[in-house]
């Protein structure tokens, strides 16, 4: 196993997308890859890259525990302790997956 973790099942990537409420396009915008590269990592999730099974099982952490990744804590923001850049989605995005969320 290496820093990354463990290979992405299929199952596993299929649940966070759901309980994130992502779709294949909200995740490739968020992982700044093109909608391609998730379609094939959801057919081959084993494919998938370190960074990005590390961003995806850390904004599941964070949705779990109630924190945004773009909060900040200890004076960074979550996703930047882990070497992401923080892009704040449209407001309209916001909107949709708080509202969705409740």
């Amino acid at each position: 196993m290496n820093k990354s973790g463990p290979p992405m099942s299929r199952a596993e990537l299929d649940g966070i997308l759901s309980e994130l409420n992502l779709s294949q396009s909200d995740a490739a915008r968020m992982l700044r890859v093109s909608v391609r590269t998730v379609r094939r990592w959801a057919r081959n999730p084993q494919a998938m890259y370190g960074p990005a099974k590390v961003a995806l099982r850390s904004w599941v952490k964070c949705h779990r525990n109630g924190l945004d990744w773009g909060d900040v804590v200890g004076g960074r923001r979550l996703c930047e302790s882990i070497g992401l850049t923080w892009v704040p989605p449209p407001p309209s995005e916001t909107a949709r997956h708080y509202q969705s969320n409740k």
